[in-house]
């Protein structure tokens, strides 16, 4: 077990939870990616709904045939049974939280006062991808600090009061709000990076497009889009190398050089951190 101190370094955390009255499991997860790994294969959680918070990075689930895509801020949840998986896309780079609740069964409750409308309400949510809030994340990294810390003998009411907490602006922002957050000043440089990408795109320009300082223009752009506006145009240009790899014959050091990457064993090298693919795999695996 970590130390309370370095948690929010460690690659990943499943921590059981124990709460009195209860009527399912409980489990708040949490990963630290540094580069995509394998993709998390089809499974679901009877009885139990699970809500996925990404701090940061992009993310597709699929459900029920639909694939939502996830940017940092943003949150996506499965109901009771549903299977889910992330199809045949790698679990991204990034950081994620993910907490799994219990519920009873209909006409049930939950611990607590109002415990009863809480649960309906979590099973009769109107959408299950929107947007999050910075209070979401406290409640989340309370939970963690509170878990790993020192037992004490109010560890199990301090937690159920966070779980509370984040269940209820869960259902607070699934009913206001949605995922879009493009404000038109980055949407231009959304289109002027999709029409440059294989060109230098240094940062003080894409701001001056967009009209703000390097600093304003750097936290508007991770706060809309869930990464800071140079990953993006790293993923940007993975996303055009592999479609370059796949529609066209262009040597791999020609793709690599085309898009700005300085040498083929660099190119790879990103390939991999963000597909775990090698660009001659991506070359020869169907789209």
């Amino acid at each position: 077990m970590p130390r309370r101190d370095d948690w929010m370094h460690h690659p990943k955390l499943i921590l059981p939870l124990a709460v009195p009255g209860l009527p399912g499991p409980l489990q708040l997860g949490r990963y630290n990616q540094t580069a995509a790994h394998a993709a998390l294969g089809e499974h679901r959680h009877e009885g139990a709904i699970e809500i996925c918070l990404l701090l940061r990075g992009r993310q597709t689930y699929v459900v029920n045939g639909c694939a939502y895509e996830m940017k940092g801020g943003d949150v996506f949840l499965t109901f009771p049974g549903e299977a889910h998986s992330t199809g045949a896309r790698p679990q991204e780079k990034g950081v994620l939280y993910w907490l799994i609740v219990g519920l009873p069964r209909p006409g049930g409750a939950l611990p607590g006062p109002g415990g009863a409308a809480l649960a309906g309400a979590l099973r009769n949510l109107p959408r299950r991808h929107f947007a999050g809030d910075w209070r979401l994340r406290e409640h989340c990294d309370a939970i963690m600090r509170l878990q790993l810390g020192p037992p004490d003998s109010l560890r199990a009411t301090a937690i159920w009061h966070h779980v509370t907490g984040f269940l209820l602006q869960v259902v607070g922002l699934a009913r206001a709000g949605d995922v879009q957050r493009r404000s038109a000043s980055l949407q231009s440089v959304l289109d002027h990076i999709d029409r440059h990408i294989d060109q230098p795109l240094p940062l003080p320009e894409l701001a001056a497009k967009a009209g703000l300082s390097l600093p304003r223009f750097k936290a508007r752009f991770k706060e809309e889009h869930g990464v800071p506006p140079g990953e993006y145009v790293m993923r940007a240009r993975v996303a055009r190398a592999q479609q370059l790899l796949r529609e066209t014959n262009l040597p791999v050091t020609q793709v690599a050089y085309t898009l700005g990457f300085s040498s083929s064993q660099y190119f790879a090298t990103v390939m991999k951190r963000y597909t775990r693919q090698s660009p001659g795999a991506l070359r020869q695996r169907p789209g």
